[in-house]
């Protein structure tokens, strides 16, 4: 933003703060450290179950194919079916974290027939010579983002988000 000049004449001071992942942003939030932050609906879902003083003033449709779920080259494992009984590396209450339980939801896996095993992105690599079975990481594509109106769907969406975490014991059931 600062390149192309958009802030140029802001009445205001920014300062811009880089984070590992949306849950130590989400943290840094909740702790007034922060004035906002950029989070997907997974992490975002998380935070606020866990009763962060936050609320959601913007939302951005994303493609689906910036998540992905790596092996490496030699693994027996060739679909996601292969993942039951498996580890899986990924931050907990990511993005991420929530592809692996809808994927299971999706193919007729127990949500929790894998074992996610806590994981930065930062430590991400590391842990990828050290064999685990897989690793779910996510690659923001900045290109495409469409902002949308918080309507009825976005609403929906998120519930659902909510709903999966819910069902997989991830967080506790509000009603």
């Amino acid at each position: 933003m600062e390149t192309t000049g958009v802030l140029r004449g802001v009445p205001y001071p920014l300062a811009w703060s880089q984070f590992p992942a949306a849950a130590p942003l989400l943290e840094a939030l909740a702790a007034n450290a922060i004035d906002t932050g950029f989070a997907g609906d997974a992490p975002t879902t998380f935070a606020l179950a866990a009763s962060a003083d936050a609320r959601i003033i913007a939302a951005i449709r994303m493609g689906a194919g910036d998540t992905a779920i790596l092996v490496l080259t030699g693994s027996p494992i060739r679909r996601f079916a292969d993942l039951a009984c498996k580890r899986v590396a990924t931050g907990r209450g990511s993005i991420c974290h929530f592809l692996i339980l809808a994927l299971a939801r999706a193919n007729g896996l127990p949500l929790d027939s894998i074992e996610i095993v806590p994981l930065l992105p930062s430590d991400g690599r590391a842990a990828l010579v050290h064999q685990p079975p897989a690793i779910a990481r996510q690659v923001l594509n900045t290109e495409h983002p469409v902002l949308v109106p918080i309507d009825d769907s976005v609403i929906a969406a998120e519930q659902a988000t909510a709903d999966l975490w819910a069902a997989a014991g991830v967080i506790p059931w509000r009603g």
